[in-house]
């Protein structure tokens, strides 16, 4: 069985090993001299937003765009009704 001393440097050593990957943890989110997961989150939610903003802003040109169609069509309908009479 092992003695007490041995069973500390194992719990030592072990402790040790759970603060480096602690710390790699830490340093992968909020970065060490370079951008984070958070700095990245952060990009990636400007980036969606930007593209929710632009689909949103097509959707509405594509609405005038059909808005004109029609009217230009019940136009040409009306003349087309005129001329037939």
């Amino acid at each position: 069985m092992p003695s007490i001393n041995e069973r500390l440097a194992a719990v030592e050593r072990g402790l040790e090993e759970n603060n480096k990957t602690t710390w790699r943890v830490f340093q992968a989110i909020y970065g060490n001299g370079k951008p984070g997961l958070t700095a990245e989150l952060q990009l990636l939610r400007q980036s969606v937003e930007k593209h929710h903003a632009e689909a949103e802003q097509r959707r509405k040109e594509h609405k005038v765009d059909w808005q004109w169609i029609i009217t230009t069509l019940i136009a040409v309908a009306a003349i087309a009704a005129v001329l037939f009479k």
